[in-house]
């Protein structure tokens, strides 16, 4: 295929998605942005070419498929999903996208494998990474039985969902098996794990590869999230972590993985080493942290797409910190009530360099963002992906 310097990225709605679409309109692509909805912060952007809004492919399938054939039309370099739906449903047509446009990302089976924290939790183990006890009890009655003597301080969690959604805390183990049931009912055969003591920090590693092969890698730590129990992070800040990044490398080694992809540990108190939590195989909400701190992952992904290969890009600014401010940020102080601020170092006082969506330089995506709590207050389908 002849490269056309146009891009389609889909999932307009998210502050991840607006990063990229702000990175690859700066290095001169004509980019399109399409959403569900025409109020989504991405289509915004001044750096966005071209808005367009399609069919869902949660609820519409057929209808959103018709209408990726008649946009691939405009001859495309490539399409780049943002949320898992769209780029599994991508991946199941990838034969007929394949023959537009290019689709640089995993196969279906590994996508799928990548963001189910029981295999991956497995797999992590027998890889030699360090894991909490986790256990996945098949049926509620085998639950009852195993779970008698699992550790009071545990975390229920879907097998699928990312971040805290779906999640349920328990510290009493009189409460564990009725919060396995309450997590079952709405989300079948969770894992429960042993949760790892507070005051251990929390890592992120964003990977791209190529075939198999790393082709950038970048650790971050988030200084506050949302919930403020373990969610989304809201603070972050740019850090190397050579043993979650070496840990983070040889689970996606042994999957041969392509495209982008976040790890995530935590460190436990005692020893402070990283214990593995998930994947999500897909781009993480803070990838605008990435970019500022030198590891342009869209652009990457693009000249990999391509050209068929990109350098290894391994060094990278650390201390840089970025916000979220809206929501992020503003929901975790009103909601932090009775849970103790963390202590944010000065390397990250000082290494303040902006906001996932705040910019002079490109200002609407904030209206965007602010617009698009109508459509995800009005439309199940949008309230459906976030529950995913």
């Amino acid at each position: 295929m002849t490269p056309t310097g146009k891009v389609l990225i889909l999932d307009g709605m998210w502050s991840k998605t607006v990063a990229a679409v702000r990175s690859l309109g700066r290095h001169g692509l004509k980019v399109t942005a399409g959403e569900v909805t025409r109020l989504a912060a991405a289509l915004f952007s001044r750096h966005a070419a071209r808005r367009a809004v399609y069919p869902s492919p949660l609820t519409e399938p057929r209808a959103f498929l018709a209408w990726l054939d008649r946009e691939l039309d405009n001859e495309y370099d490539s399409v780049l999903p943002f949320e898992t739906v769209t780029q599994e449903f991508l991946a199941v047509h990838r034969t007929r996208i394949e023959r537009r446009t290019r689709f640089p990302f995993a196969p279906l089976q590994a996508m799928r494998l990548m963001g189910d924290k029981a295999e991956t939790t497995k797999r992590a183990a027998a890889l030699g990474l360090l894991v909490p006890r986790t256990v996945h009890p098949h049926s509620v009655e085998e639950a009852a039985l195993i779970l008698k003597d699992f550790p009071a301080s545990a975390v229920v969690k879907p097998r699928t969902s990312s971040g805290s959604r779906g999640l349920l805390y328990v510290s009493r183990s009189e409460d564990l098996l009725s919060s396995y049931r309450d997590v079952h009912a709405r989300h079948p055969f969770p894992i429960v794990q042993e949760r790892i003591p507070a005051g251990g920090e929390a890592i992120g590693v964003g990977a791209l590869y190529n075939k198999g092969k790393a082709r950038a890698l970048f650790a971050f730590k988030r200084l506050r999230e949302y919930p403020v129990t373990g969610g989304s992070s809201t603070l972050r800040m740019s850090i190397r972590h050579p043993a979650a990044e070496s840990a983070a490398e040889r689970l996606l080694d042994s999957v041969n993985w392509h495209g982008p992809a976040m790890v995530e540990f935590k460190t436990d108190p005692a020893d402070g080493q990283p214990r593995f939590l998930e994947v999500n195989p897909r781009f993480w909400g803070s990838l605008p942290l990435a970019i500022k701190a030198g590891v342009d992952f869209p652009w990457l992904l693009y000249r990999m797409a391509v050209d068929g290969d990109v350098e290894p890009v391994r060094e990278y600014r650390t201390g840089v910190v970025v916000r979220s401010l809206i929501p992020g940020e503003i929901l975790h102080f009103l909601t932090r009530r009775g849970h103790v601020r963390p202590e944010i170092p000065a390397e990250a006082r000082r290494g303040r360099e902006g906001d996932d969506l705040i910019s002079l330089e490109d200002p609407l995506p904030v209206v965007g963002r602010v617009l698009s709590l109508l459509p995800v207050l009005t439309r199940s389908d949008l309230r459906r992906i976030l529950s995913h």
